[in-house]
C-alpha cells in the first residue's frame, strides 16, 4: 500500500440548511483511513484550479497524508453557515468585506504576518483590529482598458478627452456599466463623500458626483448597455475606444487588441465645479481563512499559505484573470511588462480605501448601483430625491 494520500477532491455544496451535500461525488485518488482530512471552501468556479493547487501541496509533502475535501460555495452562503454555528471548513475563501464579522464571531484564527508580502492597504483588509485574520490572495479592482490605435495613452487619462475624442462613425468612445456600485461609488468617494457619514452623499460633495454620473449617462460617446461580454465584444471589432471592466477581461481584450492593448487607472473626472480629481476606489480582496476551531490547524495554515502565495497568485491571474496581491509580483518590472492589467489594476489600487468596519460594502454598491439605474430609467430626475435614497441604504 502507498503510504500517502494525494487528494480528495469533492464537488460538494455545504450549504447552511441544505441536505445537498450530503453525498457529494468525490474525485478520488487514494483513501487511507489514517489520513488527516482538511476542508476547504472555495468560490464558485475555482474547482478545476484547486484541485490542481492540492494536488501539487500533497506532492511536496510525501511523508504525510492528506485527504482535502473542496466545496464550492457563493461568498453569502459561507458567510451564513460559519456564522450560525454550522461546522465551518478549515480553510475557507472570502471577500475582506466579510472580514470583520468572520473575526468578531470568532470564526478566524490568527494568520501568519511573516507569511504575506503585500502593502498596508492589503494587509488592513485581512487585519481586523491589530490582528491579521487572513491571508490576501487577489484583488477586486476595476480599472481602464483602451484601444491604443484609437487614444494615445495622454487622452486614456482622462475621462473628458475620451469622451471628447472625435472617433469614425459607429465607434464609442467609453463604455461602462453604470448599474455597478463599485465603479459608481468612485465618483462618489473621489468628491469627498464618507460611508460612515451617510448625510455626506446629499451634501454638496454628493450633488457634484450625482451630475456627473448623469451627465456621463446622456453622453453621445457613452455606452450605458454593454455589459462584459458586449464590452469584449466592442473590442474584438475594433468598435469601442474604452472601457472600464476588471481582471477577468483582460486575456480577451489583450488578445483582440494586440499590440493596440492598452491598460491603466481609472480615468480622473472633472466635476462641474471645475475640480478634477481621480476616482477613488473601495478597495476589496479575496482572503484565505483558517478556522479557529480547526483541528488540524497546522495543516489548514499551510495549506492556506500555499495557496495564497506568490506563485499560485500567478497561477490564478493566468487562469482566472485574478489580480495578485503579493508584493514581489508587483515590483517585478519584467511581470508587470507581461502583465499590463495587473500595473493598471495596482495604480488604481493607490487611490483605494478601507471601507469602516461599521460599513458594509455591499450596502454601498447597492446604493450606487440603484442610483445609476435610477439615472438610466430616467428615474432621478430629481437629484436631491436620489441621493437622499443613497443615504437611506446606508443608514
Amino acid at each position: 500500500m502507498r503510504k500517502r494520500i494525494t487528494a480528495i477532491i469533492c464537488a460538494a455544496l455545504m450549504l447552511c440548511g441544505c441536505n445537498r451535500a450530503k453525498d457529494p461525488a468525490a474525485s478520488v485518488v487514494e483513501v487511507l483511513p489514517e489520513a488527516e482530512q482538511v476542508r476547504v471552501w472555495i468560490p464558485e468556479g475555482h474547482m478545476e484550479l484547486a484541485t490542481q493547487m492540492c494536488k501539487e501541496f500533497t506532492d511536496l509533502h510525501p511523508e504525510r497524508r492528506y485527504s482535502i475535501v473542496l466545496a464550492e460555495m457563493r461568498d453569502s452562503e459561507m458567510t451564513v453557515a460559519a456564522l450560525k454555528g454550522h461546522e465551518a471548513a478549515d480553510v475557507l475563501f472570502f471577500p475582506s468585506a466579510r472580514l470583520h464579522e468572520l473575526s468578531q464571531a470568532g470564526v478566524l484564527d490568527n494568520a501568519d504576518a511573516a507569511a504575506i508580502s503585500c502593502g498596508t492597504l492589503v494587509s488592513g483588509a485581512a487585519t481586523d483590529g491589530a490582528e491579521l485574520r487572513a491571508y490576501p490572495c487577489a484583488a477586486d479592482v476595476c480599472f481602464l482598458y483602451y484601444d491604443k490605435a484609437l487614444l494615445t495613452d495622454s487622452e486614456a487619462a482622462d475621462l473628458t478627452a475620451i469622451l471628447d475624442k472625435q472617433l469614425d462613425r459607429g465607434k464609442v468612445n467609453f463604455a461602462a456599466d453604470l448599474t455597478d456600485g463599485a465603479y459608481l461609488s468612485s465618483f462618489f468617494l473621489a468628491a469627498g463623500c464618507r460611508p460612515e457619514e451617510p448625510q455626506s452623499f446629499s451634501s454638496e460633495s454628493g450633488q457634484l458626483a450625482a451630475e456627473l454620473v448623469v451627465a456621463l449617462a446622456e453622453d453621445e460617446g457613452f455606452a450605458a448597455d454593454m455589459d462584459v461580454r458586449a464590452i469584449k465584444t466592442g473590442f474584438a471589432d475594433r468598435k469601442l475606444a474604452a472601457a472600464v471592466s476588471d481582471g477577468e477581461s483582460a486575456a480577451a481584450i489583450a488578445n483582440s487588441l494586440g499590440k493596440d492593448f492598452g491598460t491603466a487607472k481609472l480615468p480622473a473626472i472633472t466635476f462641474s465645479d471645475g475640480s478634477t480629481v481621480q476616482p477613488v476606489t473601495a478597495a476589496g480582496f479575496l482572503l484565505v481563512g483558517v478556522n479557529s476551531e480547526s483541528k488540524v490547524s497546522q495543516t489548514a495554515h499551510e495549506l492556506a499559505q500555499w495557496l495564497s502565495n506568490r506563485e499560485n497568485q500567478l497561477l490564478r491571474l493566468d487562469k482566472l484573470g485574478l489580480i495578485p496581491t503579493d508584493d514581489s509580483i508587483v515590483r517585478d518590472a519584467e511581470l508587470m511588462e507581461r502583465y499590463p492589467a495587473v500595473r493598471a489594476a495596482h495604480q488604481q489600487l493607490a487611490y483605494g480605501v478601507l471601507l469602516p468596519d461599521s460599513v458594509r460594502e455591499a450596502a454601498l454598491d447597492e446604493a450606487c448601483g440603484e442610483f445609476g439605474c435610477d439615472v438610466l430609467e430616467g428615474d432621478a430626475e430629481d437629484i436631491r430625491d436620489s441621493l437622499e435614497d443613497i443615504v437611506d441604504e446606508l443608514l
